[in-house]
């Protein structure tokens, strides 16, 4: 019975969501606001009405966002996260945010133009229509109770949640969705904008994958900014020309041209990773989505899967995106203080660099379906 009453609220909530964004919408640009939340839209779940059905309005819910969509999980990567990842400030974003452009609900429906073979050259050059856009980006959100930084770790896909799944929604971890808002269900009641994150050190590169020089799978992580493009060239003696790798949905940056059906044709004409380098090394070429970027040398085309290595420049210096400028430190209200990683409230210039504690990250993106409309629905088809 308490599965059938759960499968029955998804499905109300599906039937009743009307958050959909239009087809050619793109996310908020960094140190953009989403638009502002009303009053009148506390524990009103969809579907909504009036000026609350703004599409631009934000979703939040409460969730449990123990996940791995963006491979920040696989291996040792957690231990070279910053401060807020460590102290669970995570949140799951509904597909198009996280894509960083309006996709299909069914995934069955998106996932082909998803694939890396889809994805034509210029397009990953320039960070455009692959779909894992926002993967280890940084938002400060704010609610009725506060504001807090949290970084985007997971997606929450229409399949998997829902109505929460579509539009800009974010699932924000439970153990600190109440900082920012005053409960957990699903309603419009927040606002937040992408901003740079609190790191500390260096980007660092996760080998998921080497199966030849033909076929390397990469996931960076610890970058102040949000990735865009990822581009290669050989080491020593190698072909200089920067030519783009791929990011497939789960945040891993493809290198792949072996012949396969699903391998990436314009790939094909470099061989491999390391362009005939005379010492067998490449470099990666890293642009942020500002338009910053760092190159990271001296990387083995033998580097086995599983290796994390430090982004550095030919003079072993570590390299991380720089500090954009002009940014507003401000929560989105212009009021509300921000709430760094449970360390209490500051700016983001005099906190910088110190927020680098060991916590236990522990991630994963639960859906909840616990808003008031449905169950009020449903409460009312049964009686």
């Amino acid at each position: 019975m308490a599965q059938a009453l759960f499968v029955a609220c998804l499905l109300l909530g599906t039937a009743l969501a009307n958050t959909k964004l239009p087809d050619n919408w793109t996310p908020p640009t960094v140190n953009e606001c989403t638009s502002p939340y009303l009053a009148s839209g506390y524990h009103v779940g969809p579907p909504y009405t009036g000026a609350n059905a703004d599409p631009d309005i934000a979703e939040g819910v409460g969730s449990g966002s123990v996940g791995n969509t963006c491979n920040f999980r696989t291996g040792d990567v957690q231990s070279h996260m910053f401060a807020i990842y460590k102290n669970n400030y995570l949140a799951a974003a509904s597909q198009d945010l996280y894509a960083g452009k309006h996709l299909p609900s069914a995934n069955a429906d998106w996932s082909n133009e998803c694939e890396v073979d889809q994805i034509s050259r210029s397009d990953a050059a320039s960070g455009r229509n692959m779909c894992s856009t926002l993967c280890g980006e940084c938002v400060l959100v704010n609610g009725v109770s506060g504001s807090a930084y949290f970084v985007i770790n997971e997606i929450a896909d229409y399949d998997a949640v829902g109505q929460n799944g579509v539009g800009i929604n974010l699932h924000l971890d439970d153990d600190h969705a109440l900082e920012v808002r005053d409960w957990l269900g699903v309603s419009k009641d927040i606002t937040f904008k992408r901003m740079p994150c609190p790191v500390s050190g260096s980007i660092y590169l996760y080998i998921w994958g080497n199966w030849g020089t033909n076929a390397v799978y990469i996931v960076a992580f610890n970058h102040r900014l949000g990735v865009k493009a990822m581009l290669n060239r050989g080491g020593a003696g190698g072909n200089q020309e920067w030519v783009p790798l791929v990011r497939d949905w789960t945040n891993r940056w493809h290198w792949e041209n072996y012949g396969c059906d699903t391998c990436i044709d314009w790939q094909s004409a470099y061989g491999g990773i390391d362009r005939n380098s005379t010492k067998g090394d490449f470099q990666l070429q890293l642009v942020a989505n500002d338009g910053d970027s760092v190159v990271c040398t001296g990387l083995s085309k033998n580097i086995k899967a599983g290796a994390i290595v430090e982004c550095v420049d030919e003079n072993g210096k570590g390299q991380q995106f720089s500090m954009p400028t002009g940014m507003n430190w401000q929560a989105c209200d212009n009021t509300t203080p921000v709430n760094w990683a449970g360390g209490g409230s500051g700016s983001y210039a005099g906190s910088y660099g110190d927020n680098n504690d060991n916590g236990d990250a522990a991630a994963s993106v639960v859906a909840a379906f616990l808003f008031v409309a449905s169950v009020a629905a449903l409460a009312s088809a049964f009686s």
